[in-house]
C-alpha cells in the first residue's frame, strides 16, 4: 500500500501557552502538523531539523524575539512562508515585515494580538497556505471555499444571489427576544449557502460594499415588513462597510428605502468593526452623525479587536456595543480575556450603550456572561443564523407577542439545556 504524503509543517513560536495553543489549532485545521516553541533560540534548533512550509511568529519574546529571529532565518536561508504576530502597533508589525523582506524571506501577512481565528484562515487562504487536507471548523467552513471574482460578485448582486440570514440576539435574564442581525450569504442556486468569505472580501477589494450594501437592506426591509404584517415589530441589526459611512448620499438613501417599506429608522441598528472605522474617523464621523440624527442605532462590532481609545468611542454616536467571540470563547480559563470583557462591559455600561456578547456557544458561556453584568447574547447556543423563511416559524415557537415584548413561552427552555454551574467567577481562576 502506497504511503500517504505526510502533512506540511508549521512552527509557531510565542512564549505564551495560550497564543501558542490557539494559532496552533488554526494551524492543525488549516492540515499542518505543528511544532510548538516558546522564542527565537528554540525556533532556530527546531529548524535545524527539519523544514516548515509555514513560519508564525510573534515579536516579543525572551532571549531572542521576533526581530533578531529575522536574522538568523536569513542565515538560515529559510523558504517558508512567515506570518508575524503581534499586540504592539501596526507600524511596529509593518517595520518588522519590511525588515524581513529586505533580508530576503518571504511574508505572508502579519496579525495583531488578540487575533481572530477566521482572520488568520483568511490570509492563509489569501496565500495559498490552506492545505488539501484541512479541516475546518464547521462554524466557519462555508467562509473559506475560496474566492469568488470581480465579475462573478458583481452579477451576483445584480441578479440577488445575496441574501441575508438572520440571527437572533436574546435577552437571557429577561427571557426576551431583541432582535436579529441580518447576515450576507452567497446562494449557489443548487442549495449551497456560502459564507461571506466568499465574497466580502473581493467587494471590499474592488469597492462594491456600497452597492452589497444596498442590496441586503432592500432584502432585509422586505422582511421586516412581512414580520410586521404578522405582528413581530422587531429591530435588526445590518452590517456596513466604512465606504458606506464615507457616502454622503447615504443617509438619504438610506432613510427613502425605511420610508419605502413602511419602518421606522429606529428599528435599524447599522453595525460597523472597531477596527475599520477607528482608522477612518473622521470620514466616518459625519454621516455617522447625520444617520443618528435621523434615528438609525450605531452598533460597534467586535470591540477589543480594535484600539478604540474611551475618548475616540465617546464622540462617536454608538448606541450598542458587540463583544467579540474570541474573548468570550476564552475567558472562563484566561484573565487576560475576562479582563477585555469586563472592560468592554463596564465601558459600556459608562457610556449608556447596549452590551450584547457575540459568539455564545454553550450555557456555561451564557450564564458567565450573566454573572459578568452582560444578559444579551447572540450565537450558536440559542440558535444558528436563520433563512428569511424560518424565522416566522422560530420566533413563534419559542416566543409570544406581548405589550412587554417578545416574551419567552411558558415551558420552553431558552438554553435547550439544564444545567447549572457550580463554579462561579471568584473561584474560576487559582
Amino acid at each position: 500500500m502506497d504511503q500517504l504524503p505526510e502533512k506540511p509543517k508549521a512552527l509557531i513560536i510565542d512564549d505564551s501557552a495560550f497564543q501558542r495553543h490557539m494559532l496552533s489549532v488554526v494551524c492543525t485545521e488549516a492540515g499542518y502538523l505543528t511544532v510548538l516553541v516558546n522564542n527565537g533560540v528554540e525556533a532556530v534548533a527546531a529548524l535545524q531539523e527539519m523544514s516548515f512550509k509555514l513560519i508564525v511568529s510573534d515579536l516579543e519574546m525572551p532571549e531572542m524575539d521576533g526581530v533578531q529571529l529575522i536574522r538568523e532565518l536569513a542565515k538560515l536561508e529559510v523558504k517558508s512562508k512567515i506570518v508575524f504576530v503581534s499586540g504592539h502597533s501596526d507600524s511596529l508589525l509593518g517595520a518588522a515585515k519590511e525588515l524581513a523582506e529586505q533580508f530576503g524571506l518571504s511574508i505572508a501577512g502579519t496579525l495583531k494580538k488578540p487575533y481572530v481565528p477566521e482572520n488568520f484562515l483568511q490570509l492563509l487562504l489569501d496565500e495559498s497556505l490552506l492545505n488539501p487536507d484541512a479541516t475546518l471548523n464547521p462554524r466557519y467552513k462555508g467562509q473559506f471555499q475560496g474566492m469568488l471574482s470581480k465579475r462573478t460578485v458583481i452579477q451576483g448582486i445584480e441578479e440577488g444571489a445575496i441574501i441575508p440570514f438572520y440571527q437572533p440576539k436574546i435577552c437571557r435574564v429577561q427571557k426576551k427576544l431583541m432582535g436579529f442581525e441580518c447576515l450576507a450569504r452567497w446562494d449557489t442556486g443548487n442549495g449551497r449557502v456560502l459564507g461571506p468569505g466568499s465574497f466580502i472580501p473581493t467587494a471590499e477589494q474592488y469597492s462594491l460594499m456600497p452597492e452589497l450594501t444596498d442590496a441586503i437592506i432592500h432584502q432585509a426591509l422586505a422582511d421586516m415588513t412581512v414580520w410586521q404584517t404578522a405582528g413581530h415589530r422587531l429591530p435588526v441589526s445590518i452590517n456596513i462597510s466604512t465606504d458606506d459611512l464615507k457616502d454622503i448620499a447615504f443617509p438619504d438613501r438610506l432613510e427613502h428605502i425605511t420610508h419605502k417599506h413602511d419602518i421606522p429608522p429606529s428599528r435599524i441598528v447599522l453595525e460597523v468593526t472597531e477596527t475599520k472605522v477607528m482608522e477612518e474617523a473622521r470620514e466616518c464621523l459625519e454621516v455617522m452623525s447625520r444617520l443618528r440624527l435621523r434615528g438609525f442605532g450605531f452598533a460597534i462590532d467586535d470591540f477589543g479587536t480594535g484600539y478604540a481609545s474611551l475618548k475616540q468611542l465617546q464622540y462617536f454616536p454608538f448606541t450598542e456595543l458587540k463583544l467579540d467571540r474570541s474573548y468570550v470563547a476564552a475567558a472562563i480559563n484566561h484573565r487576560p480575556s475576562l479582563a477585555v470583557l469586563e472592560t468592554g462591559i463596564q465601558l459600556a455600561r459608562n457610556l449608556s450603550l447596549s452590551c450584547i456578547a457575540e459568539g455564545i456557544e454553550t450555557e456555561e458561556q451564557a450564564q458567565f456572561l450573566v454573572s459578568l453584568g452582560c444578559p444579551q447574547h447572540q450565537g450558536f447556543h440559542y440558535a444558528k443564523p436563520l433563512p428569511r423563511d424560518a424565522v416566522l416559524a422560530w420566533t413563534n415557537e419559542r416566543f409570544h407577542n406581548s405589550s412587554h415584548g417578545h416574551k419567552v413561552r411558558r415551558n420552553y427552555d431558552l438554553s435547550h439545556q439544564n444545567q447549572t454551574i457550580s463554579e462561579t467567577k471568584k473561584n474560576r481562576y487559582p
